[in-house]
């Protein structure tokens, strides 16, 4: 058994690399390039427009929505699901964008993640075991 205090450095060392590793597929290569489409320049502004004045709080919304399982089956629901559209958005609130605080909680994320694999590790295999 390895105690989990003589592996903060590996679990530190692990999560700066998988910290490191992650911003580089995320933010260079271009993978989620074409998650979303743009809404066309011309609707833009009256989208946004249309969703204040809504004045909907942040999160995430559907629609058309169910409201339970049994709504699934109502012919209202089933007749606005046919005829679409279909909208998954999130609405944040306004204002500047910062990736800081959540990439201080990818890390912390990284790091918490590291500690358990260690703890289970520390407990499963013995002292100078083979990978």
């Amino acid at each position: 058994m390895v105690p989990v205090s003589s592996l903060v450095l590996p679990i530190l060392i692990s999560a700066i690399v998988v910290f490191v590793a992650s911003s580089i597929i995320h933010m260079v290569l271009p993978y989620h390039k074409g998650d979303m489409r743009m809404i066309p320049a011309s609707k833009e502004a009256e989208v946004l427009e249309a969703l204040r004045r809504l004045n909907l709080q942040p999160g995430d919304y559907g629609a058309p929505h169910p409201g339970s399982m049994a709504g699934m089956k109502d012919p209202a629901f089933v007749a606005k699901m046919t005829k679409g559209p279909r909208v998954l958005m999130t609405i944040s609130p306004g204002g500047p964008v910062s990736m800081a605080p959540r990439r201080a909680l990818w890390f912390v994320n990284s790091v918490v993640v590291n500690l358990f694999a260690a703890y289970v590790t520390g407990r499963a295999a013995a002292p100078g075991a083979d990978y």
